[in-house]
């Protein structure tokens, strides 16, 4: 005689999962985050405030506000309103499909009006300030690069694997080229023939 297994049932409810250890840790973390912060010293303005940023802050802050929206603002909104949430399952992929070409022609269309206005003129003048003004303007320009390999990858069949780290290659360029942008040229050697380093 043949028998069905079936599984095994006691008749109460399953419980529902506890909150309680992940509110213990978030408690936890929350009082060290407090302690830190109430023992750590000031250096929200310590130190030497450099003269001049690197080209990619100046970028930013001149023809203020258009140039603040046009090269961060709406590149930003695009890739963590549109394409994280459609890579990381919290919206449709369809949102994903319509972005990526989208953010593919806005880089493109700012990498090449900076190479012309920026990185040419730059290099054929000598004008760069060091390191960390070259990494933040050339890292800007590459973002188009994986954006470019990223709407290659949506629209063939290139596999899932090729499509995330597109993906996020295009994450860890912007961050890098925001990074460096930020940093004062001179931590990385760079001298300021117009205002001497001040003594420590």
């Amino acid at each position: 005689m043949a028998t069905t297994l079936q599984p095994q049932t006691t008749g109460a409810p399953a419980a529902p999962p506890s909150l309680l250890p992940g509110l213990a840790v978030a408690a936890v973390a929350a009082l060290i985050a407090v302690g830190a912060a109430a023992v750590l010293p000031d250096i929200t303005s310590a130190g030497h405030m450099t003269a001049t940023p690197t080209h990619y802050m100046g970028l930013l802050m001149a023809n203020q506000p258009w140039n603040l929206i046009i090269f961060m603002g709406v590149p930003f909104v695009l890739i963590y309103g549109g394409l994280v949430p459609s890579e990381l399952g919290l919206a449709p992929r369809s949102l994903g499909w319509l972005v990526t070409p989208v953010l593919a022609v806005y880089y493109s269309a700012a990498a090449f009006y900076l190479i012309r206005y920026a990185a040419w003129p730059l290099t054929i003048g000598a004008g760069w300030r060091g390191p960390a003004d070259w990494i933040a303007v050339l890292g800007y320009i590459a973002t188009a690069v994986p954006i470019l390999g990223l709407t290659v990858a949506t629209f063939t069949s290139a596999s899932d694997r090729a499509r995330i780290w597109w993906f996020y290659s295009v994450l860890v360029l912007a961050h890098v080229a925001m990074t460096f942008g930020m940093l004062a040229p001179a931590v990385l050697g760079w001298a300021d023939p117009g205002h001497p380093m001040h003594p420590s």
